[in-house]
């Protein structure tokens, strides 16, 4: 059989999705694969401790890996290997005494008014530093299947800025927005799930989606809690990545990059620290589009949700960012959008969309000497792993797309989507 042929065994794709399913960090079976070859390739290179780099992408790990990790390892290699614990139980820490806190959704509502009043007189402040840029890509990640958990963050750190300078502080660092942010969005979260119970709203409706439940941070939080809450955080808020490779003559080469949906879309900016190390934290600040953003009101975060959780003008400037940043993704939308205005077919609309989709990326990726990750991973998956993964685009395209309303979407009696340009 040849490689590019490679199917999974039915028992093999059972449990690699047993392993997603508990929360491990892997958003699907393509990237459990992608980091599985990785991990093993360095470990069959002319440098394997590189393995154990990589493996701190893995993190934080289960009980019964951490048991494994003390019996084999000195307490100064994983010190070495796995500083990053030290980080997470710090930040764990922080989110456990804030969550405790009261009135914290208030006084994010108080700041708010107050942020945008200040910034409408005054600049963002200048910050000193390396920038970490983010890797391009033509399509949004897939975990953003909605806009509104990203509106929340740019303006938990609007207020986190505007208070910074308020009492003449140095910046805000990454570790606290995502800290503060995780917080006020389960705050609000837990007062929108109230509010579709109130108002009956079945899934395709909800406006927490996208957005955590309260945690119980009393008691020893459960491995998939925790993991639910480093997605929210990764995704939505941002991560450094410090990625190493070897080059010829065993030469270590290393590359620092943030990902996550403010970087990503351009709202937000990240700074190394002066004179700090590559795993230390990092400033964060607006960009002037972030700043745009942050500039608009909504209702949502103000608890009026029956006005929705994306303005028009919201709308608007998020459609012309996806424009101009991620061609791909602009493809599908104008895709998407030709085809619920001339579909006139028993097909189901979902089957046209992937068909269409498929085309697309297909000639995109063709045509375009795109390197970025997905554009690698694409090109030497099998027709069958093609499809599925255009089916995870689609659907976190049209959930985005009926979130701003540039169509409304409802679910018929056989449980199969519809949809109808506003």
């Amino acid at each position: 059989m040849d490689e590019n042929e490679y199917l999974l065994r039915d028992y093999q794709r059972k449990r690699i999705q047993e392993v997603i399913n508990s929360g491990r960090p892997y958003h699907d079976i393509t990237e459990f694969i992608d980091r599985a070859i990785e991990i093993f390739l360095l470990w069959e290179s002319e440098d394997p401790k590189q393995v154990m780099v990589r493996m701190t992408s893995l993190m934080p790990f289960t009980k019964e890996q951490e048991i494994m990790m003390n019996d084999v390892m000195k307490s100064n290699q994983r010190e070495k290997y796995f500083g990053e614990g030290a980080r997470i139980s710090k930040e764990q820490e922080m989110q456990r005494k804030l969550h405790n806190s009261e009135n914290d959704i208030s006084e994010f509502r108080e700041d708010l008014t107050k942020s945008l009043e200040y910034f409408s007189a005054n600049e963002l402040p200048f910050i000193l530093g390396d920038e970490i840029k983010s890797n391009p890509s033509p399509i949004l990640n897939s975990f953003y299947n909605r806009f509104f958990p990203v509106k929340l963050v740019v303006s938990v750190l609007g207020n986190m800025i505007y208070r910074d300078q308020q009492t003449g502080g140095t910046g805000v660092s990454l570790t606290d927005l995502r800290v503060k942010s995780f917080d006020i969005a389960q705050e609000i979260s837990s007062e929108m799930m109230e509010f579709e119970k109130n108002e009956k709203m079945i899934r395709n409706e909800k406006i927490s989606t996208g957005l955590p439940k309260i945690s119980d941070f009393d008691s020893d939080i459960e491995q998939k809690k925790f993991q639910t809450q480093k997605r929210f955080k990764d995704h939505f808020v941002g991560k450094i990545i410090r990625k190493s490779s070897n080059i010829r003559n065993s030469e270590k080469s290393s590359t620092t990059f943030v990902t996550g949906a403010l970087a990503e879309l351009g709202l937000a900016k990240f700074y190394r620290k002066p004179d700090s190390k590559i795993s230390d934290d990092c400033f964060v600040t607006l960009t002037e589009n972030g700043m745009t953003f942050f500039n608009f009101n909504n209702y949502a975060l103000r608890k009026s949700f029956e006005h929705g959780t994306i303005s028009k003008e919201e709308s608007n400037f998020l459609l012309k960012l996806v424009h101009e940043k991620f061609q791909l993704e602009h493809k599908f939308i104008s895709a998407s959008i030709n085809i619920i205005k001339e579909n006139k077919t028993n097909i189901t609309i979902t089957n046209l969309l992937d068909s269409e989709f498929l085309r697309i990326a297909k000639d995109y990726f063709n045509k375009n000497s795109d390197s970025s990750s997905i554009a690698k991973r694409f090109k030497n998956m099998n027709e069958g792993l093609k499809v599925r993964t255009i089916t995870g685009w689609r659907v976190a395209t049209m959930s985005r797309l009926a979130e701003i309303n540039v169509f409304s979407w409802t679910i018929n009696s056989r449980g199969q989507s519809q949809y109808t340009l506003r």
